[in-house]
């Protein structure tokens, strides 16, 4: 719960209540009346139900482990890291006003089996949206943190493998496969592909850096992969915390585990 003046825009005299059953995404409208007729005579605001928003986080981890040291296969190194990764999510993350240290995490993976010597451990911040195909839509989409602004090039045709701010899944636009994608001057673009180089094709919104907000504007989407539209991005620091009634937590299939052996 928090005071209507931290709401954009203001609710002056309003208490913004959001109520949370984990593995739901929303409570139904019957349930939120029943919380109302309870806390309206003991409040002396007015409470307002809000649905909870998510951010979800990927993890992207290189693990280098000595095979002197276990017996364990690389296939089971990587699912001792996998199990680590999900049992911190569950016991730090995975709630309201949590804060993911990255460097707390990278320990308890060094920690997972004796034999691992490092890892090298990066993380994102996705939104997963689902707007209507074949009709222009507008998208907006807050995270509430300060991204990384140094990692984009302003090139309209760059090599796949450049680092970007902001990225997506794919999805079909006229006829072609196609991603969203930041330039490094606070505009999102459509790109496409030829092989491994993409190309811009049009500015589609904005992306302000310094508060996370993302807006795209007049989108017509032909169809998008798997059902859902992922939006991706890279935050600026390590530390990364959601305000407000935002959930932050970890999906297993979000979590691309690389094992490295090494005989040392």
């Amino acid at each position: 719960a928090y005071g209507g003046e931290e709401a954009d825009p203001h609710q002056f005299g309003k208490v913004i209540i959001t109520p949370y059953l984990p593995g739901f995404s929303t409570i139904p409208d019957s349930k939120k009346q029943k919380y109302y007729d309870f806390i309206k005579p003991r409040c002396p605001m007015i409470p307002v139900f809000a649905d909870p928003q998510f951010s979800y986080i990927a993890i992207d981890t290189l693990v280098r482990y000595n095979i002197n040291l276990t017996s364990a296969t690389a296939d089971r190194i990587k699912s001792l890291v996998v199990n680590t990764i999900e049992t911190y999510n569950n016991k730090i993350l995975n709630d309201f006003n949590v804060i993911l240290r990255l460097s707390n995490l990278i320990s308890q993976i060094d920690s997972t089996d004796q034999s691992i010597i490092s890892n090298q451990t990066t993380i994102k911040l996705y939104k997963k949206l689902y707007p209507s195909v074949g009709s222009a839509v507008n998208l907006v989409i807050p995270f509430d943190i300060e991204l990384i602004s140094n990692f984009s090039s302003t090139q309209s045709t760059h090599n796949l493998n450049i680092q970007k701010t902001l990225t997506s899944t794919r999805f079909m636009y006229k006829g072609s496969l196609s991603q969203f994608e930041d330039d490094g001057n606070g505009n999102v673009r459509i790109v496409q592909f030829q092989g491994d180089v993409v190309t811009s094709v049009s500015d589609i919104g904005t992306i302000d850096y310094k508060t996370g907000l993302i807006v795209i504007s007049n989108m017509v989407f032909d169809s998008y992969e798997n059902n859902v539209l992922k939006i991706y991005v890279t935050p600026k620091d390590d530390d990364v915390y959601c305000k407000k009634n935002t959930i932050m937590t970890i999906e297993s299939s979000e979590i691309n585990t690389t094992i490295e052996a090494i005989s040392q």
